[in-house]
């Protein structure tokens, strides 16, 4: 999940750097922490309700917690972006997301005043949650990066061998020179957006999508945008061919990445009755219409059977007489 546009220059805070102050003043799981404990080894994470991964990183957490508990290793999660019209709904929002986490064995904090993230987010170049930030027994980074690879680095950093390493410095540079180019890609994603909204607003579809289609090339991996460009494509525009097929690459891909959520919507979108609607319209109201007829005949998704019947009709001005197939007597 995108977390917001920053400057690019070089980040203050880094691996070797010594860990900011925890400036967390709602606690909502656990009990408080005032800060780090000389001694003990420290993973926080930084997490929201409304981001794809952060449930798949909190299971690995509480994993990690269970396996490194006698390691001196202590997990702390905070969500320091919540959208909700005030202190008290961010917090009751929290406690309805931490529900599903039957076996949540460490603290959980909340910030809405931005000072976690002015203190850890921002100057460590990090853009996008959840992240996660190892804090060595010393009190110095050792880790900054996705939840996902602390089951490899983590048993490195409690033998005192990652921060010297080859690995964590070429890991480091990787991350730092990715994250430099995050908030430029951030800024022209939120650009387009701008564009998309406005052109949406006086119903300017055919400038929405040339807006959608820059953003799929921006980032061709965002489900999300490549959503909106189907249902421009099929609900607005009514472009069949054009649109089954971006909505059968997009569900292929939905399936493969296992989103569940685009699944849903690529399901909502198959059987929402405009295009489904107008394919019926063709073919048992209107049913000489040439040009109907003859982007049924080309849109390569449909059986072919559905397409042979258009051909027929066009080339023929007829429709199909099926009453004596009906009747038995053909």
């Amino acid at each position: 999940m995108s977390y917001k546009t920053l400057p690019t220059s070089a980040p203050a805070l880094q691996m070797d750097s010594l860990a900011p102050a925890l400036k967390v003043g709602n606690w909502v799981s656990g009990a408080p922490l005032a800060s780090f404990q000389p001694g003990k080894l420290y993973i926080l994470e930084f997490c929201g309700t409304s981001c794809d991964g952060c449930v798949g990183a909190m299971l690995k957490l509480i994993e990690l917690q269970e396996t490194y508990k006698d390691s001196g290793v202590e997990v702390v999660a905070v969500a320091a972006h919540e959208s909700a019209a005030s202190a008290g709904a961010a917090r009751a929002h929290l406690d309805a997301w931490l529900a599903q986490f039957k076996k949540l064995n460490f603290r959980v904090g909340l910030d809405d005043t931005g000072t976690m993230d002015t203190l850890w987010m921002e100057p460590s170049f990090s853009v996008e949650i959840p992240q996660a930030f190892v804090i060595d027994r010393d009190g110095y980074l050792a880790f900054i990066g996705h939840p996902d690879d602390l089951h490899d680095v983590l048993p490195q950093v409690l033998d005192g061998t990652w921060r010297t390493s080859a690995q964590a410095k070429a890991a480091e540079r990787e991350r730092i020179a990715e994250d430099e180019l995050r908030p430029r890609k951030e800024a022209l994603k939120k650009q387009i957006k701008g564009k998309i909204v406005a052109a949406k607003e006086i119903e300017d579809w055919k400038t929405a999508l040339a807006a959608i289609e820059e953003g799929i090339a921006l980032d061709p991996d965002n489900l999300l945008v490549r959503q909106q460009h189907v249902h421009l494509l099929l609900h607005k525009m009514h472009d069949m061919q054009t649109g089954l097929p971006a909505l059968r690459q997009w569900s292929r891909d939905a399936i493969n990445t296992k989103y569940e959520l685009m699944l849903t919507v690529a399901f909502f979108q198959l059987f929402y009755p405009a295009p489904l609607h107008r394919l019926w319209h063709a073919l048992y109201v209107h049913r000489l219409n040439p040009s109907e007829l003859k982007g049924i005949a080309a849109l390569d998704l449909l059986a072919q059977g559905w397409r042979k019947h258009a051909v027929w009709r066009e080339e023929s001005g007829r429709v199909e007489d099926w009453r004596k197939r009906l009747e038995g007597t053909a």
